[in-house]
């Protein structure tokens, strides 16, 4: 959506531009919000999914710190599966000064 549309918070240590629906979400509905993730477990060679529990005191209603909050929980589900996650996404291709970090 560009840079308009988006929040710049962390994501494993670079800028990353995130949308801020999530926050506004769980707001305007009072929400709980679960981190979700679904990975291929090979010791037991099936697909798990795993809910977390719900964020607490979100949102806080500060669309950086829970775009924040997000990210963080995003990279901790990441953690426990890198290689179920799709590197392949250039998911730092939106900037926050327009530069480009990909080169095609």
């Amino acid at each position: 959506y560009g840079r308009k549309a988006s929040i710049f918070a962390p994501f494993f240590g670079r800028d990353k531009a995130s949308l801020p629906m999530v926050g506004r979400l769980a707001k305007i509905s009072d929400a709980a919000v679960f981190p979700v993730m679904t990975y291929y477990n090979e010791k037991k060679h099936r697909y798990l999914t795993k809910i977390f529990p719900p964020l607490t005191d979100f949102p806080i209603g500060d669309n950086i710190e829970d775009t924040t909050r997000l990210n963080q929980a995003l990279e901790d589900m990441i953690r426990i599966a890198p290689e179920e996650y799709m590197w392949t996404l250039r998911i730092f291709l939106t900037r926050p000064d327009g530069t480009r970090i990909y080169h095609y």
